[in-house]
């Protein structure tokens, strides 16, 4: 009969292996193609290879150890290490959130009118690109800061009553005040990704009411590209949000819920 931790560790290989695989494969690709064929590059490469290697960085950070001492290896992180894998990965889940925002915003710019109020933004989307890129970089490395000088290793500590506590690393002094900035920069970044994404539901749709209006004589299809597209983009903002949402709270409550039951 295999146990709790055991069945977690594979839960977490299997999470870990599939992230670790795809992603890699995803940004193989990308850079493949911006080495060899920079003129197929779509503006859109750039945001998703710097999402692809936060989602890759994160997954690493964040999988492997919890695989790791699922299967029972305990205390491998010094306070050292404890303060370097908690930094890197909480600051590539931000990135990832904020770069994911961004790819919606710019996909949004591109496919919009161009007699729309801001059709001056697709001369100047790939321009403001790498600033936005800096500026997440910088602003989750601000945020995410005092996790450097409040994380430490688990067997420095037999009991934690407060602060952010996982199965290898604690942060006595991460306080609710810490997670209450957290969510609200996740809360400002979805609300501008969903928006984006409505725009482009509200685009799609208004682009087949005028290819009924110009085919009214001729059959249309039952499920036309544009129904299909509009379909496929909010199936995958719902997705998002909901998982998104149902980490972080996850996350937030078995970290706060469980400060006193460190395993030694």
């Amino acid at each position: 009969m295999l146990s709790k931790d055991t069945i977690f560790g594979i839960f977490f290989l299997c999470q870990t292996g599939i992230g670790i695989l795809g992603n890699s494969l995803v940004l193989s690709v990308s850079s493949y193609i911006s080495f060899t064929q920079p003129s197929q590059r779509k503006i859109t490469d750039k945001i998703l290879t710097q999402l692809t290697f936060a989602n890759l960085v994160a997954i690493i950070t964040r999988g492997i150890p919890e695989t790791m001492f699922s299967f029972g290896i305990k205390h491998f992180l010094s306070d050292v290490g404890c303060k370097a894998v908690m930094y890197i990965y909480t600051v590539n889940r931000g990135v990832s959130i904020c770069s994911t925002c961004l790819l919606s915003i710019v996909q949004a710019i591109m496919i919009s009118p161009n007699n729309c109020r801001w059709s001056w933004l697709k001369l100047k989307a790939t321009n403001f690109i790498y600033p936005s890129v800096f500026f997440f970089w910088a602003l989750n490395m601000i945020i995410n800061f005092r996790v450097i000088t409040e994380s430490s290793a688990t067997k420095n500590y037999t009991s934690v009553t407060n602060g952010f506590s996982v199965n290898y690393c604690i942060t006595p002094g991460i306080y609710i005040t810490f997670v209450i900035c957290i969510l609200l920069r996740d809360i400002v970044f979805l609300f501008f990704m969903m928006f984006a994404s409505v725009y482009i539901v509200i685009l799609l749709c208004k682009h087949q009411k005028k290819l009924q209006e110009m085919h009214k004589s001729n059959h249309m299809q039952k499920l036309s590209p544009e129904t299909r597209a509009t379909q496929t983009v909010l199936c995958l903002v719902t997705f998002f949000v909901f998982f998104y949402s149902f980490n972080f709270f996850l996350i937030v409550h078995i970290a706060f819920s469980n400060q006193n039951d460190i395993n030694l």
